[in-house]
């Protein structure tokens, strides 16, 4: 097994590539394999620190800041989609409502994953102060 001297992964004698990070192995493992997986460890660890935990009132703003603007220009597509005048109705007219339909929910369920990771991991944090 040949060892990658980025992240530590063990890999087949065969592999030029490590499986895990993409880079280049060595014909013999190296000697700092180990310390290389005690960094890649450390890396992980900064990474799920970083993506753990609630995520910041200036992102769940900005989020809502693009997405919520989406969602009513689409209700408004929606609705003059299907306001018209029947005779006055294409395919395009039809497509383009649908499509903006699909749009509508695209956003609506981004708000909702959002608002929702926001206030679960607000609860989280507020259960952990008081135990």
């Amino acid at each position: 097994m040949k060892t990658c001297g980025y992240c530590g992964r063990q890999n087949t004698e065969a592999a030029t590539l490590c499986g895990g990070c993409g880079n280049g192995l060595a014909a013999t493992p190296t000697a700092s394999a180990p310390a290389a997986s005690g960094a890649a460890e450390a890396r992980q660890a900064e990474s799920d620190k970083l993506t753990r935990g609630r995520p910041r009132l200036v992102i769940v703003l900005g989020i809502w800041a693009i997405f919520l603007p989406a969602l009513l220009t689409n209700l408004l597509a929606v609705y003059l989609a299907v306001s018209g005048p029947a005779e006055n109705r294409t395919q395009f007219v039809y497509v383009s409502g649908w499509l903006a339909l699909t749009a509508c929910l695209a956003c609506s369920y981004v708000l909702y994953r959002v608002i929702k990771n926001y206030t679960i991991h607000k609860n989280r944090s507020d259960m952990e102060k008081l135990a």
